[in-house]
């Protein structure tokens, strides 16, 4: 193994360490957010389970199923609170995978401009020349 490929691997377990670091710091920055959204699951299953008329486990159940997106089908509403309850579980699953991507992209940022030294950009020519700079 020659000096560039030790770099190379040094390098990645830097980041990994770094990255794994990082991660956990941001998530326990926003635990209040993720608390909240899994307090309201537990209780939109519970609320589901009365509503269908299952078992408070069987409801828990489907509401972590339906949240994480999963969605076996072997427990699904027939009323139709029970279908809008399960929307909106979805739309919190929606928001907490949001949640986790955003933390996991911040956290290759700020690895990578930790381990590496400079901010990761991605560069290139612009396909339009000539006309002005858009910003997103």
């Amino acid at each position: 193994m020659d000096m560039d490929e030790q770099n190379k691997a040094t390098n990645g377990k830097q980041f990994r360490r770094q990255f794994l670091k990082t991660f956990m710091e941001l998530h326990r920055v926003t635990f209040p957010i993720w608390g909240s959204l899994v307090t309201l699951v537990v209780l939109l299953g519970v609320v589901f389970s009365l509503v269908e008329k299952i078992s408070v486990f069987e409801g828990i159940y489907h509401s972590f199923i339906t949240a994480l997106t999963i969605g076996y089908g072997d427990i699904s509403p027939h009323t139709r609170s029970g279908m809008i309850l399960s929307v909106f579980i979805g739309i919190i699953g929606m928001v907490a995978t949001g949640i986790i991507v955003a933390l996991a992209i911040q956290a290759v940022r700020i690895s990578y401009e930790s381990v590496h030294g400079k901010d990761l950009t991605i560069t290139g020519e612009p396909e339009n020349k000539g006309t002005e700079e858009r910003n997103f």
